[in-house]
């Protein structure tokens, strides 16, 4: 009787810690089966089989499988202007014959255990959304498949941040410009990110610079008209120099028609 009340007390407790934590159910089934054992097979909720909504998968871990080994890795931290996309690529390997798949994880904090499976992100590429402003972390689970188990390898973490609702500002001061958000006056440092169109360069203190020399840019020529800014002096140019030579034609042909009327 003590024994069923305790394995329910159990359940309650660690079914509470997911809610709460927010931890993955991959994570937690691992390390408590891990413990319970010390055989080299375990079971594990892969959730590289789900979707949200719908239970995980239970798979045998064994470790005779070859572990997958990452041939390109996560690492960093991207900046990126919302709306923008890119993509992350994170693959792995095995010599065993078995099958690689991937699952990937976002996480509201920098660690790559306790995240959320992403849906359909399933492959060793993956683009976030943009659509909000924050800071999310990403990373993923690759698994070896074969004989109806899987060994098991997770990435590093890739922080990305998304830059959202922002405005240029210039100071007054030192004439540099900033990209800043409306909310909280934070704004992106020491990384290049691309805005409407434009690649832009910030050192640590934000402003936007000329990657080569340093030199705060004027963002105001750069969004608006780069190109018709290097065509005007191109065509001025132009023109001062043929003005000058209609001008001197002009004037070696009024002596000439002066002198043959004096011969006249």
């Amino acid at each position: 009787m003590k024994g069923n009340r305790l394995a329910g007390i159990l359940a309650i407790g660690m079914t509470s810690s997911l809610l709460l934590t927010g931890c993955s159910f991959s994570g937690v089934m691992e390390n408590v089966v891990g413990k319970a054992t010390n055989s080299k097979e375990k079971v594990v909720a892969t959730a590289s089989s789900s979707e949200e909504g719908t239970p995980v998968k239970a798979m045998k871990i064994d470790k005779s499988l070859d572990k997958p080994e990452f041939v390109a890795d996560l690492s960093g931290s991207t900046n990126i202007s919302a709306g923008n996309t890119f993509s992350m690529l994170a693959e792995a390997e095995v010599k065993d014959g078995g099958k690689v798949t991937y699952q990937w994880f976002s996480n509201n904090v920098k660690s790559n255990g306790g995240g959320t499976p992403i849906k359909g992100a399933t492959s060793s590429s993956f683009s976030p959304k943009t659509d909000k402003g924050g800071a999310t972390y990403y990373y993923v689970v690759a698994y070896n498949n074969k004989n109806g188990k899987v060994n098991m390898v997770t990435s590093n973490v890739r922080e990305v941040i998304v830059w959202a609702n922002m405005y240029w500002q210039q100071n007054a001061d030192n004439g540099g410009f900033q990209y800043l958000n409306h909310d909280d006056g934070s704004f992106p440092s020491n990384t290049t990110m691309e805005i409407e169109g434009a690649t832009y360069t910030f050192n640590e203190n934000g402003y936007a610079i000329d990657p080569g020399s340093g030199a705060f840019i004027n963002v105001a020529n750069v969004q608006s008209q780069p190109v018709e800014a290097d065509a005007q002096p191109a065509d001025a140019g132009a023109a001062q120099e043929a003005q000058p030579a209609d001008a001197g034609a002009e004037q070696e042909a009024q002596p000439a028609e002066g002198e043959q009327a004096e011969g006249q």
